[in-house]
């Protein structure tokens, strides 16, 4: 133990504090200020925090502090506990990633004592001074920015959508040294994936828990997401995912969640527009860019998802989700100026409904030989056409997303039946559906920009000057 030998903590506390500190939970709330953990809903907490063990891993709902009760066991179990310890976080993205390691940022700069034990700290990395010496570095899990490091403590954020490959041979990589801690967590997901395996293995130490089993989700919270459940907002299985933290696959889903989580790609840099202006600083460096705009305005949003072909995998660039009620004729600027940065080499448009009048003002706004193609959706045929290509790339993984937790939602909740034909010799249809209350515009948009994508000897012929062929 290193916390004696340090004056600026030594004062700070008694003879009997110094002690006391031994435990991770008194040192997480004399030092840390997280007086929580005395809750009696903390139970999981506290023992999380004591554990020795080398091998964790932890499922829990939405909000159960995960994230932040790892921070803290990385920081008063680990780095002010084991001279030159070395612990990385790594998880889906670096945005991701990044999170925890504000929690870990937090806990030294919010107290002066523990301030001043910083040799040196960068937007990802820090580094104790001596006698503990340790680092906390904070990576995606990309095959590239990992390649070569070997910690004492891995912690694993988000483990659920990282892609299994990465974290069965990867990460596994990086277990070299002896005595090597391995924390794992996040809320469910797929069903054959290395987190859901570890969560029933004897070779982990378990904890599960429902959002609701703690402090930091107050009655008011959970009784809200009750209400969503009831009215629709929320959906049982995203109710019994997130909340209740347990495994359960949506009934008719058009994409299982095991393909889902396969498409997840930690390098994939899928560039989130909050406003307009955002465009301007958008990545332009890529070939063969192809976009998708779906239309919404009074209950559905307007959104455009462009993606690029680099070789024969579809990667994210550039997403803009308008708000409720956007004008039309500022969704139509925005899509002209994106195709003025990034140059579609094809943009498909959902011109059912609404859709059609913007989708005539992209055209006449542009010039004849412009690459505009309208889709009208509420075809049956098309609609099932570019929904089952859309699923095609899944399956050939051939399209890669980011973790983007809205996008993942609505491949979650996409489903598709057959329906009954009225006669034996009647050709059978698919009927596409989601949840009551629910969005599946960012969907929609993907599905029209892989369509886009799609590959010079599928395409059907089209009147001239609605599209210029690859």
């Amino acid at each position: 133990m290193t916390f004696n030998s340090n004056e600026h903590i030594k004062s700070r506390v008694s003879k009997l504090d110094i002690e006391k500190l031994k435990d991770p939970v008194y040192a997480a709330i004399v030092l840390g200020g997280h007086g929580w953990l005395a809750d009696a809903k903390a139970e999981k907490h506290r023992a999380f925090l004591r554990d020795d063990s080398l091998k964790i891993i932890v499922v829990c709902g939405r909000g159960w502090g995960k994230s932040l009760t790892t921070a803290l066991k990385a920081v008063f179990c680990f780095l002010l506990r084991i001279k030159k310890v070395s612990v990385l976080i790594a998880s889906s993205s670096q945005r991701q990633s990044m999170q925890m390691f504000e929690y870990v940022e937090n806990c030294f700069l919010n107290n002066p004592s523990l301030r001043r034990l910083i040799e040196r700290k960068t937007r990802t990395l820090i580094k104790l001074k001596p006698p503990f010496g340790g680092k906390i570095e904070a990576l995606p899990c990309s095959k590239n920015k990992m390649r070569g490091k070997h910690p004492d403590a891995l912690l694993v954020d988000e483990a659920s959508v990282i892609p299994a490959e990465i974290l069965t041979s990867e990460l596994r990589m990086m277990l070299t040294k002896k005595k090597t801690w391995l924390i794992m967590l996040g809320t469910p997901l797929g069903f054959d994936h290395p987190f859901r395996i570890a969560a029933h293995s004897p070779d982990f130490k378990q904890y599960h828990a429902a959002s609701y089993e703690s402090p930091l989700v107050g009655e008011e919270q959970v009784e809200q997401w009750k209400k969503e459940l009831e009215s629709g907002l929320m959906t049982k299985d995203e109710w019994i995912r997130e909340v209740e933290a347990k495994w359960c696959e949506t009934e008719k889903a058009l994409l299982p969640l095991d393909l889902i989580n396969s498409a997840i790609d930690p390098d994939a840099d899928l560039y989130v527009a909050e406003s307009d202006s955002d465009l301007e600083s958008a990545p332009r460096s890529h070939l063969n860019v192809f976009g998708g705009l779906d239309l919404g305005r009074e209950k559905d949003f307007s959104v455009l998802y462009v993606l690029y072909r680099d070789g024969n995998i579809l990667r994210p660039l550039y997403l803009r989700q308008f708000q409720l009620k956007t004008p039309y004729s500022a969704v139509v600027a925005h899509t002209i100026r994106a195709h003025q940065i990034f140059k579609f080499a094809r943009l498909c448009v959902d011109s059912s409904g609404v859709g059609a009048a913007p989708t005539e003002d992209l055209e006449n706004a542009l010039l004849p030989d412009e690459p505009i193609e309208a889709i009208n959706l509420s075809s049956g045929p098309l609609k099932a056409k570019v929904w089952g290509l859309l699923k095609l790339r899944f399956e050939q993984k051939r399209i890669k997303i980011s973790d983007y937790k809205p996008l993942i939602s609505q491949l979650s909740e996409q489903q598709a039946e057959y329906l009954k034909p009225k006669t034996a010799r009647e050709t059978v249809q698919m009927r596409f559906f989601h949840p009551p209350n629910r969005h599946d515009d960012v969907f929609c948009a993907l599905a029209l920009a892989i369509y886009a994508a799609r590959e010079e000897e599928i395409i059907e012929e089209k009147p001239k000057g609605v599209f210029r062929p690859l």
